[in-house]
C-alpha cells in the first residue's frame, strides 16, 4: 500500500512541474510555423486598346483571314527619314506582314512625303513603298472609333486600332493567296523582349 501512494505522489509532482513548466514556457508547446511560399508577383498587364499601346509594341490580325499576321520594325535611327513636315509626324516603322505557313515577310517602308498642294483627301493621304519593288501604294490608319489618322506611326506614337493597306492582296496574290480587300485589326500590345520571353508587358505611348 505504501508504494501505492508513493506512486501516487510521485505522479502528481510530475504532474504539477509540468503544468507549471507549461505555465511559464507556452511557446515549447505552441506547433511548429510552417514557412509560407511568398506570394507571386503579379503580371504586368498587357494594354488591351490601340490607344494604350506604343505602335512599336502593336501585333495586328488580318480580319478576312487571321493567318496572316501584322507588325511593326523600328527603322535604325541612322536610316530615319531626315525629313521634318509640318503638322505630321515622320514614320519610323516598317509594316512587316506574315502568312502563316509561307516563308518570309512582306514588309512596306514608310513613304514620308506631303501634298501640299490638291484636294484635302490627297494632302491628308498616307503612303508606304514595298521593299521588294514597286510604286508607293495608300496606306489607311484608324483609330479605335473609326477616325482617320492623318500621319505614319512613330516608334513611341499611339498604334493604331485598323490598318487597311489594299496593295496587299495584289503581293499576296503573285504569291497564290487569294483574298478579299479587309483591313487589319489590333490584336494584343506585344513588346518584343516580351515576346521572346513569353513575358508579358506593355509600354505607354505617347500622343500622336
Amino acid at each position: 500500500m505504501r508504494a501505492f501512494f508513493i506512486a501516487l505522489v510521485l505522479i502528481a509532482a510530475i504532474a504539477g512541474g509540468g503544468y507549471y513548466y507549461w505555465r511559464e514556457h507556452p511557446e515549447a508547446f505552441a506547433p511548429e510555423a510552417v514557412a509560407e511560399d511568398p506570394a507571386p508577383r503579379p503580371l504586368p498587364q498587357r494594354a488591351r486598346t490601340a490607344e494604350a499601346c506604343a505602335a512599336a509594341d502593336a501585333r495586328y490580325i488580318f480580319v478576312g483571314d487571321a493567318r496572316l499576321t501584322l507588325r511593326f520594325d523600328r527603322i535604325p535611327a541612322e536610316q530615319e527619314s531626315p525629313l521634318r513636315l509640318e503638322g505630321r509626324q515622320v514614320g519610323n516603322l516598317n509594316f512587316a506582314v506574315r502568312v502563316e505557313g509561307l516563308d518570309g515577310e512582306t514588309v512596306y517602308l514608310p513613304e514620308n512625303i506631303l501634298a501640299l498642294e490638291g484636294p484635302q483627301y490627297e494632302q491628308a493621304a498616307l503612303f508606304v513603298r514595298p521593299e521588294a519593288s514597286g510604286d508607293k501604294a495608300s496606306v489607311s490608319l484608324f483609330d479605335t472609333e473609326m477616325r482617320s489618322i492623318s500621319s505614319l506611326p512613330r516608334h513611341d506614337s499611339q498604334a493604331p486600332a485598323f490598318i487597311f493597306l489594299p496593295d496587299l492582296v495584289r503581293a499576296l496574290y503573285a504569291r497564290q493567296i487569294d483574298l478579299a480587300p479587309a483591313m487589319f485589326r489590333f490584336d494584343r500590345c506585344e513588346p518584343a523582349a516580351a515576346a521572346a520571353s513569353g513575358v508579358p508587358a506593355s509600354t505607354a505611348p505617347t500622343e500622336n
